[in-house]
């Protein structure tokens, strides 16, 4: 070939830098150098071969110093002779945020071993907070080494709000689902990588901010007609579809669970002024039939309350929905894309179904009386929510499978009510939920409420306090009504079962640990650590056990384990300053939560401790600027 040639000039400039890369990937992968993360590694452990989840994989969607991370998953590498596997893959709410340890995929393991104990499931729960479709597709994309029968999607709250999304704070909004794809494949790459790590040395890049959860969208504001949202809804089509398109060339189901929203005990967050409309024109404007002339969520979801207040709940529906659909502070799956999942299952073939769960708490729950019921606020389950979902994603995979039939009929739902609160007491006692969890659940919404992206939020000023009444009550009934005896004979229960469940140990070993019953609680966590040795939190609630016990050796033993495998985990830190704060080792215990803080400059009560220990060593000046930052909540 010459070169001199114009085509031969312009290959050379497109295969150049593509051999240049390939050589570099080439040679950065035989030295090991700048790895990326996967979702899914695979570690030897006693022999075997097991899958776990990387503590850091977030990092390819989430530019911040303290991402979230994905489920601490801990399944064997070959799929057992005679087990379907089910991949669960969400967010938040299938996480089971704020209550992860009785996250949606437990729950659905739980359920299937009650009705179907002829028919093993093994369920794996992919789901992770702040993500949405277009990191569920490359979850989607890693799990098929997890050889999967099902895949179970429960998402849609994020796709606004998520990597890429028209809102997301973490990076530019998807152009389009190619764009988006090639950006993640280059990251990636080992050279991606490198490519990032030293843009960070060299261009002086910014250290990534800490992690604020819902805050981080305070003051973001998208209009329901915003064209930005039909171009985030063709990527999240294209997305699913893709997800859905993988799982059936491996042979795979899929079960679409339409995301529940409260839509009666949430007002609108972001409202549009309602102008000159008042109630009553908005409500003879729905008995035209037409509601397209109102933009305003607060007013429309002021008209639904007055449906509902009138008892007519069949017209109140719209009303909500259509509120819920004008909310400018989009931390919701609005009818556009709930209306998304029923059509890509209807028309994927009948390998693919749906599950309308957000329609089955509300049209088809004869006995509705309040969303205060299912939801802890927008979107995050209590326990009955939580369950109805297990409950009705058992029911579609067992039809996707053709073990039972799914009843659709108004005379169905009307039955499925009805045996519901017994399903309830019987999930609370397989996954050994006691009143200690019932308090630490609305607790942590409580305290969710607080955050300032809800400061304004009408309605939620009153609710909060109502909360923080609730959770003192609650904390008396856990203590009163949940004495050492019933927490060992609730353990108990719960293992005759689901004995292969790991969480359930942990969760004897954590409230043991709590009543001073130190030896039970030991037996309890190394039950749990035989089934799952790298859990974060139970990882750091044995540590704390065991310096409340005083044998700080088996504290430091714990906090090793998690320390050589997931280094970034929050709260670790935290714990090895308190382990080397119990061991007089003033130093240590100061430098660590130094480290700490870097990350976590928001801290507090980390700022305090900071400040006494400094005291101490007689650092004063130190002492007091810690203080100051402390008592101004973090490192203002």
């Amino acid at each position: 070939m010459r070169f001199d040639r114009p085509a031969a000039r312009f290959a050379l400039a497109i295969l150049a830098p593509l051999v240049f890369f390939l050589l570099l990937e080439g040679f950065f992968r035989v030295t090991g150098l700048f790895r990326p993360p996967r979702l899914l590694e695979k570690v030897r452990h006693q022999g075997e071969m097991f899958f776990t989840t990387h503590p850091d994989y977030a990092r390819l969607f989430l530019e911040r110093a303290d991402v979230p991370s994905p489920p601490p998953v801990w399944v064997p590498a070959r799929k057992p002779a005679g087990v379907r596997r089910v991949v669960l893959l969400g967010e938040s709410a299938a996480a089971g945020f704020p209550m992860t340890d009785h996250h949606l995929g437990r729950l659905v393991q739980a359920r299937w071993n009650a009705r179907f104990p002829g028919e093993p499931v093994e369920v794996i729960n992919l789901s992770m907070v702040a993500v949405n479709s277009h990191a569920l597709r490359e979850f989607a994309r890693e799990a098929l080494a997890l050889d999967p029968d099902m895949v179970v999607l429960y998402a849609g709250h994020n796709e606004v709000i998520g990597p890429f999304g028209p809102a997301a704070k973490f990076g530019p909004p998807a152009g389009s689902p190619a764009l988006t794809r090639l950006s993640l494949a280059v990251r990636r790459t080992h050279t991606g990588r490198a490519v990032e790590s030293f843009l960070g040395l060299f261009a002086g890049k910014p250290d990534p901010a800490p992690w604020r959860g819902l805050d981080e969208f305070r003051g973001v504001q998208v209009a329901h007609d915003d064209p930005a949202l039909d171009t985030m809804l063709a990527n999240t089509e294209a997305n699913f579809r893709d997800i859905v398109r993988r799982a059936l060339d491996h042979e795979a189901k899929v079960l679409f669970v339409i995301p529940a929203i409260n839509l009666a005990d949430w007002p609108p967050v972001g409202s549009e002024p309602s102008g000159a409309a008042d109630l009553e024109a908005v409500l003879a404007a729905q008995d035209a039939g037409d509601l397209s002339g109102f933009r305003s969520a607060a007013l429309v979801y002021a008209a639904a309350q007055r449906r509902q207040a009138d008892g007519d709940l069949a017209r109140a529906w719209p009303l909500y929905r259509r509120a819920a659909d004008l909310d400018t502070q989009r931390f919701r799956a609005d009818g556009r894309l709930r209306d998304l999942q029923r059509r890509i299952a209807s028309d994927s073939g009948p390998a693919v179904a749906a599950v309308d769960a957000d329609r089955w708490l509300h049209e088809m729950n004869p006995s509705f009386a309040t969303d205060r019921e299912f939801f802890l606020e927008h979107v995050h389950l209590t326990f009955a929510g939580r369950a109805a979902i297990a409950e009705l994603t058992v029911d579609g995979m067992a039809a996707l499978w053709g073990l039972a039939p799914r009843g659709q009929t108004p005379a169905d739902a009307a039955a499925w009510w009805q045996a519901f609160p017994a399903a309830e007491r019987e999930l609370r006692r397989d996954v050994y939920f006691t009143g200690y969890d019932e308090h630490d659940m609305w607790s942590l919404a409580w305290k969710l409420l607080r955050l300032d992206v809800f400061a304004g939020a009408p309605g939620l000023a009153a609710r909060r306090d109502e909360l923080a009444a609730a959770t003192r009550d609650l904390q008396r009934q856990a203590v009163l009504g949940w004495d050492t005896t019933d927490l060992v004979v609730a353990y108990d229960r719960a293992l005759l079962q689901n004995p292969g469940d790991a969480v359930t140990h942990f969760t004897a070993g954590r409230l043991l640990g709590l009543r001073g019953e130190g030896e039970r609680a030991e037996e309890a966590f190394q039950r749990g650590f035989a089934l799952q040795p790298h859990h974060p939190e139970a990882r750091l609630n044995h540590a704390a056990m065991q310096m409340t016990r005083g044998d700080l050796d088996a504290a430091r033993g714990s906090l090793q384990i998690l320390r050589d495998r997931a280094p970034t985990t929050p709260g670790l830190l935290k714990m090895e300053a308190a382990v080397a704060l119990r061991d007089a080792d003033l130093p240590g215990a100061a430098s660590i939560l130094q480290q700490h803080l870097q990350s976590n400059p928001g801290d507090a009560e980390a700022w305090l401790t900071l400040s006494e220990i400094q005291l101490k060593l007689g650092d004063f000046d130190a002492s007091e600027e810690s203080r100051r930052k402390g008592r101004e909540g973090g490192g203002g």
